[in-house]
């Protein structure tokens, strides 16, 4: 009997252990730092109107999960922090069922790559950063963007075949961008859109917003981003499932407003992403908070990236935690509907005419 109580228990460990790192995204992101890239010509060079970028990156032994998939996207920042991306390629671990590069778990592995994309003036003096988006399925993390090199070395481009008049820039702009925003909150452990949600000042005011705009010959309305959340008190697993389907309810509801607008037919119009912990909102609202103990509570934030260990030592802090409970984890159970809209001015023409006729309006 003792033998079979034993049994069961180191069975029972094993599958907990299993399940708890079911995909491996998170390890693989914490321990994203043993990736290695080498990024050759760096800095880049400039070689007629183009510049090339070509990186090796190294994945180690023991570090891919066999079932994820990551997309690779070399990107280059400019001082300005414009980024300007290069084309982006997809390795994947051993059980995925697609045409990508294959890295092995047990030897790791590595990735060639090489692109070319037209020279701009901007490339001259920024960074070369690689981003990796991993997934397994509807599961995914991003990782941190890593530096691996410089840009851009474009003596070429610095020698003028013709005198050229010099132009000032001037301050003129053409088009405007807006954006509106609503939140819809949720109770705790639910995803539905409660009636009085719909009906209070700020909706009133994005559908009263939408409706002008649509009249508006001068605004074209760009797209709508939906941002759902949970707040990050209780098992992730169910924080996920109601962050995505927080996030479908907003999506079904905004869609309404726009059942007669044809662009919003347009793939790409709507875009949705759910964060099922929000620590960063959480930690904005406990420092703007009045809370007694919210300087305990952000010193465990700074100690602490572990989100399991987080709650449970800011659960310790008992009196703080009725007051967050009561005070902050409640506005973090939304969804953040942004719409962006451009203001277009006058076109060229309309800019003339109204010259000849009426200048003063042009101030």
């Amino acid at each position: 009997m003792k033998k079979n109580y034993i049994i069961y228990s180191v069975l029972f460990l094993a599958a907990a252990v299993a399940f708890s790192g079911c995909t491996g995204l998170k390890k693989m992101k914490k321990k994203q730092g043993l990736i290695t890239y080498q990024q050759t010509p760096n800095p880049l060079e400039m070689h007629g109107d183009s510049v090339v970028l070509n990186v090796t990156g190294n994945f180690p032994p023991k570090y891919y999960k066999k079932k994820v998939t990551c997309e690779i996207t070399p990107v280059f920042k400019n001082i300005n922090g414009q980024e300007i991306p290069f084309k982006t390629i997809k390795v994947q671990g051993e059980k995925v069922q697609d045409n990508n590069p294959v890295i092995k778990t047990l030897d790791g592995g590595k990735f060639n790559y090489s692109a070319k994309v037209a020279y701009t003036p901007d490339m001259r003096i920024g960074d070369v950063n690689i981003k990796i988006h991993a997934f397994v399925k509807s599961k995914f993390v991003d990782f941190d963007p890593v530096t691996i090199g410089k840009g851009t070395i474009a003596t070429p481009g610095l020698l003028e075949k013709d005198a050229k008049p010099i132009l000032a820039k001037d301050n003129f702009v053409r088009i405007f961008p807006e954006q509106k925003e609503a939140s819809i909150l949720y109770t705790i452990n639910q995803a539905n859109v409660r009636p009085q949600e719909l009906t209070k000042a700020e909706m009133k005011e994005l559908k009263k917003y939408l409706e002008a705009t649509k009249q508006n010959a001068r605004k074209e309305i760009k797209g709508v981003n939906i941002s759902s959340y949970a707040s990050p008190d209780g098992p992730e697993d169910l924080n996920t499932k109601l962050s995505d389907n927080r996030g479908t309810s907003a999506n079904s509801t905004i869609k309404e407003q726009f059942k007669k607008y044809e662009k919003a037919k347009e793939q790409g119009f709507f875009n949705t992403k759910a964060t099922p912990e929000d620590w960063e909102g959480f930690q904005k609202l406990m420092s703007e908070s009045d809370i007694a103990d919210k300087d305990l509570v952000l010193r465990v934030l700074s100690m602490y990236s572990d989100p399991i260990q987080r709650e449970k030592e800011i659960k310790n802090i008992s009196k703080a935690f009725t007051q967050i409970a009561d005070k902050v984890l409640p506005k973090l159970r939304r969804s953040q509907i942004k719409v962006n809209v451009d203001s277009i001015g006058r076109s060229d023409e309309e800019i003339i005419k109204t010259f000849d006729s009426l200048p003063s309006a042009l101030s």
